[in-house]
């Protein structure tokens, strides 16, 4: 089961939304005149979006498998 990704879709959503959040981005603006790409974690939580409306089937096929469903296969 090791070469199946897993994801929770709220810990996705949660990294994601503190990466936009105002104080993250302006420190990083200031440390290093950019605002932070947070595009790692847009992919992370599409992922997991995508896993989330597969059935466990297609999960399987893909490699995917969805924290929610993790308990139900172990």
């Amino acid at each position: 089961m090791s070469d199946l990704k897993t994801c929770s879709l709220w810990e996705a959503f949660d990294k994601l939304q503190l990466c936009y959040t105002i104080a993250p981005q302006m420190k990083h603006y200031y440390r290093f005149g950019a605002f932070k790409d947070c595009q790692e974690l847009r992919d992370e939580f599409n992922f997991c979006w995508t896993a989330r409306g597969k059935t466990n089937v297609e999960q399987d096929v893909f490699g995917l498998i969805a924290a929610t469903d993790q308990t139900e296969r172990e």
